[in-house]
């Protein structure tokens, strides 16, 4: 185990070989925080810095932008949910914002990339299935999908 100032607390999970802990947002909501060494290097050496530098940029993000970022997963996702998955009347993206819910933050720790998973609340806007929006280096949403 570790603590980072900037992640907190983390624990590594030397049979699957990634850091797992827990990250408090600004609106006080925690999700899981799974990072993984980006190379055989890094995963032989995992409590070294440049393994977490990446997370720090990532993290400092997340936190700044949280609800830019329910707000950019909600649009990427709302004409599939009014469209195809509802039978109600459409709702807008900052409603569809207020049934997701953060759960965990995945990332390489070269940072090229992370994903942010997203439960479909308890309304289970789309049966259950989890949100998979995966960001690039630039923060910009590169794909979204259902998973589960």
């Amino acid at each position: 185990m570790i603590e980072d100032p900037v992640l907190g607390l983390l624990e590594w999970h030397e049979e699957l070989r990634y850091w797992r802990g827990s990250l408090t947002l600004a609106s006080g909501r925690t999700a899981l925080l799974d990072i993984t060494p980006a190379t055989d290097k890094q995963a032989d050496n995992p409590d070294s810095p440049e393994v977490f530098a990446a997370a720090h940029l990532i993290v400092a993000w997340l936190r700044a932008s949280e609800a830019a970022a329910y707000g950019i997963v909600s649009r990427a996702m709302l004409k599939l949910y009014n469209d195809i998955w509802s039978d109600e009347p459409p709702i807008s993206a900052e409603e569809f914002a207020s049934r997701i819910e953060l759960v965990d933050v995945s990332m390489l720790s070269d940072g090229k990339t992370f994903t942010l998973w997203f439960t479909d609340g308890a309304m289970e806007i789309f049966g259950g299935h989890i949100i998979e929006a995966s960001f690039g280096a630039d923060d910009q949403l590169r794909s979204e999908d259902l998973a589960g």
